[in-house]
Formats: C-alpha cells, sequence, structure tokens
C-alpha cells in the first residue's frame, strides 16, 4: 500500500512538472507571436512611412513644376506683348488705310503669339500631371516589389488553372522553344486573343510583363482587359494613328497597380524611356477587387506579332 501512494506521488510530481513545461511554452510561444505581430506592425508602418515620404516628395516635385509652367507662360506672355508695342510703334509711320491694316496685323500676331504660349502652358501642366502620377507610381510599385513572384514563365505548356484562353488569331499559344506566349495574326482581318488570369486583383496588388512587338501592319495594338472592358490600349497603332504611348517596335515593360478606382499603368518603352498612357495612366473601374487579362488585337487590314513573358504578380 505505501508503495502504491509513493508511485501515485511521483505520477502526481511528473504531471505538474509537465503541466508546468507546456505552460512555459505556451507562453515563449506567446511573446514570440507578439514580437512576431510586432516587428510584422513595424515593417508595416515603416513600409508606409517610406511610401508618404515618397509621394511628399513626388507632390514637392510637382508643385516646383507647376510653378516652372506658369512662369515660363508669364515670360513667353510679357514676350507677345513686348513685341506687340514694338510693332504698333513701326506702325506710326503709315497713314491711312495702311496704317490701320498693319495694327490689325500687330493685333493678330499678339493673338497667335499668345495662344502659342497658352498651348505651350497647357502641354507643360499635362506632362506635369503625368509626371507626377508616373513619380507616386512608381512610389507604390517600390514598396511592394519584395512580395512580388513570378505567375508564369512560359517555359512550358500553357497552364489552364492559372489562365483563361480565347479568341480567333491566326497563331497563339505558348512557344516552349522561345519560351513566350506567341500571338500573331499573318493576314489582314478583325480579329482578337485574349489570355485572361483565373485570379482578381485586389487594391495595391501589382502585375508586370514584357510585351515583345515584334511586327505589325494596319489596325493592331496592345490592349488589357480590366473588368471585362478590353478596349484600354497600351501601345500600337489603330485608324490611322498611333495609340497608347507608342507604335516603335521591340520589348515593352508593363506594369500596372490595382485600386479600388480601377488600376493605373506605367510602361517602360524599348528605348527604357518610362511612361504611362495619356493623360495620367488612369484606367477607371471602380470596383474592390478586379479581372485582367492580356490582349493582342487586329482590325480590319491588321496583321501583327506580339510575345508575352516573365508575367509577375506583386501582393500588398
Amino acid at each position: 500500500m505505501k508503495r502504491d501512494y509513493v508511485l501515485l506521488f511521483i505520477a502526481l510530481a511528473l504531471m505538474s512538472f509537465l503541466l508546468f513545461a507546456q505552460a512555459v511554452e505556451l507562453n515563449n510561444s506567446e511573446l514570440n507571436n507578439s514580437q512576431n505581430n510586432t516587428d510584422n506592425s513595424s515593417t508595416t508602418n515603416a513600409t508606409l512611412e517610406n511610401l508618404k515620404e515618397c509621394r511628399a516628395a513626388c507632390d514637392t516635385i510637382h508643385k516646383n513644376e507647376t510653378r516652372t509652367c506658369n512662369l515660363e507662360y508669364k515670360n513667353a506672355a510679357k514676350l507677345c506683348d513686348d513685341q506687340r508695342k514694338v510693332n504698333i510703334l513701326s506702325c506710326g509711320n503709315l497713314t491711312g488705310q495702311d496704317r490701320l491694316q498693319c495694327r490689325r496685323n500687330v493685333q493678330m500676331q499678339n493673338k497667335v503669339c499668345r495662344k502659342t504660349a497658352t498651348d505651350n502652358k497647357k502641354a507643360c501642366l499635362v506632362n506635369d500631371r503625368v509626371n507626377k502620377n508616373v513619380c507616386r507610381l512608381s512610389c507604390l510599385i517600390s514598396g511592394n516589389s519584395s512580395s512580388c513572384q513570378t505567375y508564369d514563365d512560359f517555359s512550358t505548356a500553357l497552364n489552364n488553372s492559372k489562365w483563361n484562353e480565347s479568341g480567333d488569331l491566326e497563331e497563339r499559344g505558348v512557344n516552349e522553344t522561345l519560351g513566350v506566349y506567341h500571338t500573331a495574326q499573318l493576314n489582314g482581318d478583325d480579329k482578337m486573343s485574349m489570355l485572361k488570369i483565373s485570379r482578381t486583383f485586389a487594391p495595391n496588388e501589382t502585375i508586370e510583363y514584357d510585351v515583345n512587338y515584334v511586327s505589325g501592319t494596319g489596325n493592331r495594338r496592345h490592349t488589357v482587359d480590366l473588368d471585362g472592358f478590353n478596349d484600354w490600349s497600351l501601345f500600337g497603332f489603330w485608324n490611322a494613328s498611333e495609340v497608347g504611348v507608342s507604335n516603335d517596335l521591340g520589348l515593352y515593360h508593363v506594369k500596372i497597380v490595382f485600386s479600388d478606382q480601377g488600376a493605373m499603368d506605367l510602361i517602360t518603352l524599348p528605348n527604357g524611356t518610362i511612361t504611362s498612357t495619356q493623360p495620367d495612366g488612369n484606367l477607371s473601374s471602380p470596383a474592390l477587387t478586379h479581372t485582367f487579362g492580356l490582349v493582342t488585337d487586329t482590325g480590319e487590314n491588321g496583321t501583327v506579332e506580339m510575345n508575352y513573358d516573365n508575367v509577375k504578380i506583386c501582393t500588398a
């Protein structure tokens, strides 16, 4: 009987020790989780602060550029008026109808001069707004670039769980030899191809990809499909004019940042210039989630070859 009491005491002691050890482990785990949450919160706050500072710098640059546009207009308008005064004085040497016609010509020249100054000011302000949006978009992209992952590099056959493929271009599909998603229309016709991503995008998420614009004639362009609307032209040629940011052949790099108002584009041209679609890169489609697709489009007499590669998705 005494032996049984001893064994019971030992069992209770062992159980108490195990419960104590478990409590210590849980406490340490909670402390670690709390520390991790604090670290994550600190990282997030630091990222947000950096983003705010970056955007504030963009806004400062924007104000300075706006001030420069206004100053250049003021100086140009003053030159127009100073020249007008000089020309009016020269009319004083004339008489009668000649003098009257001279003054009319001077007034007309002044109107043309001031209109040119006004047009230049408008163009300067538009370019300033574009630069501001590109700058702020760059802040956002640099802020979440660390969480980017390759979605598809087209090194193998098309993954149907990632993409929904549609359209009627003569050639479309993965070229495993080149490691690209190949699209081409060889005979002039009204055709298109869309490669739509299976997942949706939330505000502050980003997609980026490369497009090799190999060739084209007639109506041809690269557009994107945002929430079922696929008429957002990023580059190409349509109805006898350039559309989007360029019609130069070569390799383009496209970044799209989603928001609750739609999306913004940032495009690197074949010559390395970074720009966005006019006037400010905004693709309007208010929603909390978005669908997105890559589109190669031709119209009427259009032929084209465009190849897509290196699709990456960045999460906020």
